[in-house]
C-alpha cells in the first residue's frame, strides 16, 4: 500500500511484496543447510526420550494417560506378543487407527517388532478395509474390537494370553515405518510406503 501511494502509475508486478528485512530473513533462512535426518529408527528415538522424560507425561487422552515409561512398557509388550503371532521385520501390520494412547502404544508396538503400521480407520467401509488387507498383505491386525472387512487375525492389545516372545528385530533407518493409503477419490486407493527415516518425532506429549 506505501509503495502504491508512493507513485499510483506503478503496477502491480513492479510492486515488492515482501519488505528489504523481512527478504533478508527468507532468503537466509530458505538458503540455510537443511538439518541431518535421524540415522536411528523411530523406536531408537523414542527410547532416547523415553530415558530421558522416563516419569513424565507422553499421552494423555480417553481417560488415560500415561508416562513415557508405560508407553514403552506398553509397546514392548504389544511387541513381543506380535513376535509370538509371528510378526518378523519388514511385516505390514494392522491398526485400528482411533485418537488413543492405546493407538500410539500399538504403533510403537508394531515398529519395535520390526513391522511396519497399516492404519484403519474404524468408520471406513468394510470393502475399503478388506481391499487394503488384501493389497498390503496384512494378515494381523492391533484392535481391541472387531473391524469391519478385516479377515485376518486380531490381536487384543489390553489381552494377555501368555507370555510373549522375545524380540530382537531392530528397525533401521531404512527400514519401512508405515503403510498409508490414499482416499481413492479417482480410483483404487494406492499404498504410500514411508520408511523411518524421513519420519520427524516430536519431543513432547500429545494429547488427544
Amino acid at each position: 500500500l506505501e509503495a502504491f501511494m508512493e507513485d499510483r502509475s506503478r503496477l502491480i508486478r513492479d510492486v515488492e511484496i515482501v519488505g528489504p528485512g523481512e527478504r533478508a530473513r527468507l532468503l537466509e533462512r530458505l538458503d540455510a543447510p537443511a538439518p541431518a535426518l535421524p540415522e536411528g529408527s523411530i523406536v531408537e528415538a523414542f527410547d532416547a526420550v523415553a530415558r530421558r522424560e522416563a516419569d513424565q507425561a507422553a499421552v494423555n487422552g480417553a481417560g488415560v494417560a500415561l508416562s513415557y515409561d508405560e508407553l514403552r512398557a506398553r509397546s514392548e509388550f504389544i511387541a513381543g506378543r506380535l513376535a509370538r503371532a509371528g510378526v518378523r521385520r519388514g511385516d505390514v501390520v494392522g491398526v485400528l487407527a482411533d485418537r488413543s494412547p492405546s493407538t500410539i502404544a500399538a504403533i510403537l508396538g508394531i515398529l519395535r517388532a520390526g513391522g511396519a503400521y497399516l492404519p484403519i480407520a474404524p468408520d471406513h467401509p468394510a470393502a475399503r478395509t478388506a481391499f487394503v488387507q488384501a493389497d498390503s498383505g496384512a494378515r494381523i491386525m492391533v484392535a481391541a474390537v472387531p473391524v469391519a472387512g478385516w479377515d485376518g487375525e486380531r490381536l487384543d492389545p489390553a489381552e494377555d494370553s501368555g507370555p510373549c516372545a522375545a524380540v530382537d528385530a531392530d528397525p533401521g533407518p531404512d527400514d519401512l515405518a508405515y503403510l498409508l493409503y490414499t482416499s481413492g477419490s479417482t480410483g483404487k486407493p494406492k499404498g504410500v510406503l514411508i520408511e523411518h527415516r524421513p519420519v520427524f518425532l516430536a519431543d513432547h506429549a500429545t494429547e488427544f
